[in-house]
């Protein structure tokens, strides 16, 4: 039996189906079989389906109405509904939904030479109420320190005591108390080499504070401050910016 292979160098026309073993070359058309629609060239009638474990680039939008589930590393950025989005910490805390990255649920809680209470409640987030620093606060070359002295002796008792490095003056916020006697001011100090000149601002007193005075010196280096006490029992705060 012959069976008949014709060679079409034109246009074929069509009114009812046609029936391919094998086809090479491009077929164009409408309707139900265009490339579009359910049996386009990578739909659900032919081509690769997913997964796919080649690259995907999408230049236009992705529409996904079921669900995803990336195992690969991912560029660029992902935005989304809560239940389904990628890369976020979970996927139900999606990018765009209400525990987003500045939300009250931040994504990380990163703080300056600091930490906050919990890594879920971050600094900018409406629960940061517990940002605690351990030791000494560095912002764009100054340095914020404090120093607690429960009870003074008679003479010197030293508060600071920091490497002058590049800083030429120290502002200490301060208050002491004891009994029912008390102030609370600010004391400046600015230095030159070894040479240093200081003031003290202060609220008028409650009762007498006049026992205790303040001053400073630079000494092999270090700029020291120091609280001069007439007598002993004196408690005494200061928070001190070196710039």
């Amino acid at each position: 039996m012959r069976i008949f292979q014709p060679i079409i160098t034109g246009s074929l026309n069509v009114s009812g189906s046609v029936t391919a073993i094998d086809f090479t070359g491009s077929l164009h058309g409408t309707a139900s079989y265009a490339i579009t629609a359910s049996y386009a060239m990578n739909g659900g009638g032919g081509g690769p389906a997913f997964p796919y474990t080649g690259n995907a680039v999408i230049t236009g939008s992705l529409v996904v109405t079921g669900s995803t589930t990336s195992t690969q590393g991912f560029t660029g950025s992902l935005f989304g509904t809560a239940s389904w989005a990628n890369n976020t910490i979970s996927s139900s805390y999606a990018l765009s939904s209400s525990h987003a990255i500045t939300s009250s649920y931040a994504l990380t809680a990163q703080t300056l030479l600091g930490s906050v209470t919990s890594a879920s409640y971050a600094a900018t987030s409406s629960h940061a109420t517990n940002f605690v620093v351990e030791g000494t606060l560095a912002l764009n070359g100054t340095l914020t320190d404090s120093a607690i002295v429960l009870s003074t002796i008679v003479g010197s008792n030293n508060l600071f005591t920091q490497a002058t490095g590049s800083r030429t003056s120290a502002f200490g916020k301060y208050t002491l108390y004891k009994g029912t006697n008390a102030r609370a001011g600010e004391f400046m100090t600015v230095w030159n080499g070894t040479t240093t000149t200081y003031t003290d601002t202060s609220t008028t007193d409650i009762g007498n504070t006049s026992d205790i005075t303040f001053s400073s010196a630079v000494i092999s280096g270090n700029i020291q401050i120091n609280a001069v006490a007439a007598s002993s029992g004196w408690t005494i705060k200061m928070l001190t910016t070196y710039i």
